[in-house]
């Protein structure tokens, strides 16, 4: 009898989906590998790979010279490159009067396996850029068709054949461990055991956050970006989600600001006299409009600054705790505390935004900004993230209704060079708001 009969009618539609790996591989070693690797690195490995097919016993690397056009010394560089990405695995053994070698090949990811390895992405990113890697990326591009709007009816090996169907006693299956593939790495600097007692004292479920995927992540990252186990610590904080759980870009943005991060390196000297500078601007009084608001924000503690944004009332306990916390864990100055509490009370129709504020703080600390002036730069710069990030956070506003600090525009302005009726209007309330601020604070300070 025969079981296909009823299972499948003429009419039904079918699907086929393209299963990643099947590309070419010398297609994903030239676009994917080359750019990190280099072409001799490639064609060492192609090379190689030819050579293994079609011969058997030892050669000279004199051959390999002749072949490859390649000298010793870029041939061992091109080596070690493959070594390192994953592609190769080298043996050495030492006899009597010679040394020979013995070059293991690893076959290469597929498109797929590349993409979602994150050193590998991540590397290829940086070689290339933004633009060019999500062009490559669309165009190793699988199927995209949701496979959990279908319900799996695959046969199983038992319902084809018989279960009795078993190996005999003896016989040997062959079977080898498969080794992990990709970049070879060495063991990062980086501590799990110290970033797991933190986050379970802030009473975050640690095993939940750094699982096994998770947390060779942050030992690839550690080794890209070679950051410490303090820097990592902060980077994973800042990339827990509000479901507790870890956002890998997040965490790979962190990293990557935290790597670009200058860290002062000058002797005492060179800080001593920067000292005496701060010191006599400090001594001299202040002459424009923005220099006497920077020298208040400087001054002033964020809950007086709070206090007089919102008419004089006084600030609750939520909204101190919260920049508290803020500063505490970002570890910001109070002067650039102050410039993000003016940026996002504005930007946020007077509400201070937990999940905002925190957003931006993080960002600012990333970027390792110290001063008043870097802040208000940083504000200006990165504006428009701010403001997707905004959006994200559902706090979209209409363009029309939305305010900016006075000191933000009086940067931007000199790139407008014919500002309309209702921005020159918006300008000189904000920049009157600010005296009148500063005349506040002043007098109010000078009267305790």
């Amino acid at each position: 009898m025969n079981k296909g009969i009823g299972k499948l009618n003429p009419k039904d539609c079918y699907i086929s989906l393209s299963a990643p790996g099947l590309e070419d591989r010398t297609t994903v070693l030239t676009h994917l590998y080359q750019p990190v690797i280099g072409r001799e690195a490639v064609t060492l490995f192609q090379f190689l790979e030819g050579e293994a097919r079609l011969y058997e016993g030892e050669r000279t690397h004199h051959a390999l010279m002749t072949y490859t056009g390649l000298t010793l010394d870029r041939i061992y560089e091109a080596r070690i490159q493959l070594e390192a990405i994953g592609l190769l695995k080298s043996f050495r053994k030492e006899e009597e009067n010679r040394i020979s070698y013995a070059y293991h090949l690893i076959p290469p990811f597929s498109a797929f396996q590349f993409f979602n390895d994150h050193m590998l992405s991540l590397l290829l990113l940086h070689r290339i850029g933004e633009e060019k890697f999500n062009m490559l990326k669309q165009a190793f591009s699988f199927s995209s068709v949701q496979l959990d709007e279908y319900t799996e009816v695959t046969a199983s090996f038992s319902d084809v054949f018989s279960p009795a169907a078993t190996l005999p006693e003896g016989i040997d299956t062959g079977k080898e461990t498969v080794q992990q593939q990709g970049v070879a790495l060495q063991e990062s600097a980086v501590d799990l055991e110290w970033i797991e007692k933190a986050l379970q004292e802030r009473m975050l479920p640690a095993g939940k956050i750094l699982g096994k995927e998770n947390s060779r992540l942050v030992h690839q990252l550690a080794v890209l970006y070679n950051i410490s186990t303090t820097d990592m610590e902060k980077a994973v904080l800042w990339s827990v989600t509000e479901e507790n759980e870890l956002d890998t870009e997040e965490l790979k943005a962190s990293c990557h600001d935290l790597g670009q991060r200058d860290v002062p390196s000058g002797p005492a000297t060179e800080k001593s006299e920067e000292k005496k500078e701060e010191q006599v601007k400090e001594k001299t009084d202040p002459v424009s409009k923005n220099e006497k608001f920077i020298s208040m924000l400087e001054n002033i503690t964020p809950k007086e600054l709070l206090e007089d944004m919102s008419n004089g009332n006084k600030a609750t306990d939520q909204d101190v705790k919260l920049i508290r916390n803020v500063m505490t864990e970002q570890g910001l100055p109070k002067g650039v505390m102050n410039v993000l509490i003016h940026y996002v009370l504005l930007k946020t129709d007077m509400k201070l935004s937990k999940p905002y504020l925190e957003k931006i703080a993080s960002h600012w600390a990333r970027k390792n900004v110290k001063t008043v002036e870097q802040a208000m730069n940083m504000a200006r710069a990165e504006h428009k993230k701010y403001q997707e990030w905004s959006k994200d956070k559902g706090m979209k506003k209409k363009r029309s209704s939305e305010v900016l600090p006075a000191w933000y525009k009086q940067e931007k302005h000199k790139e407008e060079p014919r500002p309309s009726h209702e921005d020159k209007e918006e300008q000189g309330a904000s920049g009157e708001e600010i005296a009148q601020r500063i005349q506040r604070i002043t007098e109010k300070r000078k009267g305790r």
